[in-house]
């Protein structure tokens, strides 16, 4: 019975759409939405969940109360702080890079255009002082509410992580080659305006933590349960830097699956011979859970009791042999196979949404990935580790887990109709915080100068 281990972004997603935890005052629930589908598809494929127990201390009690169906993994019990010092090393010099106020070339500037942010940075007036200042660049300016959702999901990053964890290094660099981090303070009546600074630590800790969890399904054989944001960048990053064993068509192909060419990508990795990904069409689970019960706490104990139907168990089979099967040799004959498999899988979730619920008649796909690492130095390891007991696929050293493409779950969110006021109902806005929101630079302004503004 195959595991997954769910990332502590998810939960915090699933827990604001919950009411249980506090969303901003400035809430978008764009994201959480994507968050909770891919939640929701991890319960019922998979049959035993864990999550790794280094959320925030004083909160730690109330999630494993509250997600008491999760199992929990004690960071005492696996080569922790080793995995991390990896996952720190695998990403180092995968920073935020502004120069002349375009983000440069690099992994960077193509996962954060992949889903439709396009950066600048200028020197702004406030209170008689120049700040340099984070915008997205634009045709005009009506579609801040389009752009609000997606700096979020950056933003978001944070808003779990340990006080004094975060790391705000980035490489600020003016048109005329001027270092600006080397004046983290005011100088000259100019001053880093927090939001870069934030901004920039919000991306080290999701391409850290996208990291750590890919090393953590190769350490625990388990497929990996990730906030979407991640999913984008986890293809990027294989696919710039071959972190996974497959040819360069394949890893092609998934990152235009993270594009507008998703469906035709789809096809394309569907008919081809490599094992590596395979693309279902399911249901929307969200959409469904939430039209049969009203809320979202409903919805998830709603999802938990389909797990135990004759279809749900059935579709666990049918993905158990699918990823046993892309483990062996790939060959026409296993493609078929797995093309099969794939057809029951989507078969067997619309029967069951058919039975046991009313359907929206909404579908999404999931691309199913298991991948094979490349070599991974030995960890530097000692002492004796008291490992938990997760189910394993087979074959140790692949990344598991299913993507979703998340610009696309932000683009449909209005489509959700009725559907939506279920989704928010629980949810719980505080004064108490909130999430920036970049504010737009039309594309005629850039690198303009008025009395208010200076280039970078």
């Amino acid at each position: 019975m195959a595991a997954v281990i769910i990332d502590n972004s998810t939960l915090s997603a699933v827990q604001r759409l919950k009411g249980t935890a506090p969303a901003p005052s400035s809430y978008d629930a764009q994201g959480d939405f994507s968050a909770l589908e891919n939640f929701l598809m991890s319960l019922m494929f998979y049959g035993e969940h864990f999550y790794v127990d280094d959320y925030k201390p004083e909160f730690q009690e109330q999630r494993l109360r509250e997600f008491d169906y999760c199992k929990r993994i004690d960071i005492a019990k696996f080569p922790y702080e080793a995995l991390i010092a990896q996952a720190k090393e695998l990403t180092d010099g995968l920073i935020l890079d502004i120069r002349g106020g375009r983000v440069n070339s690099g992994l960077i500037k193509e996962f954060l255009e992949s889903i439709g942010l396009y950066l600048t940075a200028a020197w702004h007036m406030r209170s008689s002082d120049f700040f340099l200042v984070l915008k997205i660049l634009s045709e005009d300016n009506d579609h801040k509410y389009k752009y609000s959702p997606l700096t979020a999901l950056i933003f978001n990053q944070l808003s779990h992580v340990q006080h004094g964890k975060s790391d705000p290094t980035c490489n600020l660099v003016s048109s005329d080659g001027y270092d600006i981090n080397e004046s983290p303070g005011s100088v000259d009546g100019k001053a880093v305006d927090g939001q870069v600074r934030y901004f920039a630590a919000s991306l080290n800790w999701l391409t850290h933590r996208a990291s750590f969890y890919t090393l953590v399904s190769n350490h625990f054989d388990s497929a990996i349960g990730l906030h979407p944001i991640r999913h984008n960048f986890i293809v990027r990053w294989s696919e710039q830097k071959k972190i996974v064993q497959s040819n360069k068509l394949w890893r092609q192909q998934l990152v235009k699956f993270f594009s507008d060419e998703m469906v035709a990508a789809v096809n394309s990795i569907n008919a081809a011979t490599e094992p590596v990904a395979v693309g279902i069409e399911l249901p929307l689970f969200t959409t469904w859970a939430l039209g049969k019960t009203g809320n979202v706490k409903d919805a998830i104990k709603f999802i938990l009791e389909m797990q135990q139907k004759p279809e749900c168990i059935s579709i666990r089979r049918h993905f158990d042999e699918l990823d046993h099967l892309r483990t062996r040799q790939a060959t026409a004959a296993f493609k078929t196979t797995m093309n099969k498999l794939r057809s029951a899988i989507e078969t067997e979730a619309r029967a069951m949404q058919n039975r046991y619920g009313t359907t929206s008649g909404k579908s999404s796909i999931a691309m199913s990935v298991s991948a094979e690492l490349l070599p991974i130095p030995k960890l530097g390891v000692s002492g004796k580790f008291e490992l938990p007991a997760i189910p394993s696929f087979g074959p140790k050293k692949h990344l598991r887990g299913l993507l979703r493409n998340i610009t696309n779950d932000v683009v449909s969110f209005d489509s959700l109709g009725t559907v939506r006021n279920n989704l928010l109902k629980q949810v719980r806005r505080s004064d108490q915080f909130s999430v920036p929101a970049l504010e737009i630079e039309e594309k005629k302004f850039f690198g303009k100068q008025f009395f208010w503004k200076r280039p970078m």
